[in-house]
């Protein structure tokens, strides 16, 4: 009798095993299928691509890599279980000039070849120079097509594949781009003399000393210091020292030619006295309009870079 029971107990069991198999074949078996052939189609695509971005304002050299990601499907399937479902990515890196690294989700649809990238980013969050789609079309090794920004149409998107491997974004994505960043600014770094004009005719012009240097800030969302250019300001007809201001430049490399622009704030917490210059930098000449207050002041300014 006690056999019997172990017997009938063991028989149970392993049924109920067979089943669970069954089961997991059975809910395993078209999700399966249906993921094979996204992979298969994304493979066609997947890769690393070299090229460019043709705007208004010139050519930017772009790297775009293709990859899949496996990602859980909203609801579960019908027994309960969490799918996992291949999602088309891309990574868009500025080279030359160099720019933050731009993640994006993809559509692809092989009997067209069209390739459609749309930034991850809210429209909110994207400046008007930035690339939130590309509707391009892949034909042999060439992917090819629009870029456009927010407000629309951005210029034309145009890179070839250059290897069927792809990485996903890591860590690396911000040293290459502090690294890249830092040797532009340097580029721009160091001391600058020029001359201030006033728009004014009862004011005279003046000469005045700008001092740029490369410094590094930790950034929301970087994993690495963020290189950034600092600087002084200093009127030589100034001896009392109140007009002198600490400058944060904001350096737009993605123009030519490329607008540099400084924001001065007193050195010394007693004076008011603030600036903005804006301008173009060109071959270590910086050309531009210049606004000081409190009292509205306007001018214009050359300065030259000391070799």
């Amino acid at each position: 009798m006690l056999k019997q029971i172990l017997l009938i107990t063991v028989t149970t069991a392993l049924s109920a095993c067979a089943f669970e198999k069954d089961k997991s074949n059975l809910y395993d078996a078209n999700e399966q299928e249906q993921r094979q052939l996204l992979i298969n189609s994304y493979d066609q695509i997947k890769g690393t691509y070299a090229g460019t971005v043709s705007t208004s304002n010139g050519y930017q050299d772009v790297a775009l890599e293709i990859y899949w990601k496996d990602e859980p499907q909203s609801q579960p399937n019908a027994n309960g279980a969490v799918v996992m479902v291949p999602k088309l990515k891309a990574t868009l890196k500025k080279i030359a000039p160099v720019g933050l690294t731009q993640q994006y989700n993809g559509v692809y649809i092989p009997s067209s070849g069209e390739v459609i990238l749309t930034n991850i980013k809210l429209e909110s969050q994207l400046k008007a120079d930035e690339i939130q789609s590309l509707n391009t079309r892949m034909t042999g090794q060439r992917l090819s097509g629009e870029a456009k920004s927010s407000t629309g149409f951005l210029g034309v998107f145009d890179v070839v594949r250059t290897t069927s491997e792809a990485s996903t974004p890591d860590v690396n994505d911000d040293i290459r781009y502090a690294d890249g960043l830092r040797k532009q600014l340097q580029e721009v770094a160091g001391v600058y003399e020029g001359v201030i004009t006033p728009t004014s005719s009862t004011a005279k012009p003046f000469k005045a000393t700008m001092t740029l240097n490369v410094q590094s800030e930790t950034v929301a969302g970087r994993t690495v210091p963020i290189p950034v250019l600092l600087g002084n300001f200093a009127r030589s007809d100034d001896n009392s020292r109140v007009t002198d201001l600490t400058l944060r430049a904001s350096y737009n490399l993605d123009v030519t030619p490329r607008r540099l622009e400084l924001e001065g704030l007193p050195v010394f917490n007693s004076s008011k006295y603030r600036a903005t210059f804006m301008g173009v930098l060109v071959n270590d000449e910086y050309v531009g309009e210049m606004q000081a207050g409190p009292i509205i002041f306007n001018g214009t300014f050359v300065f030259k870079k000391k070799k």
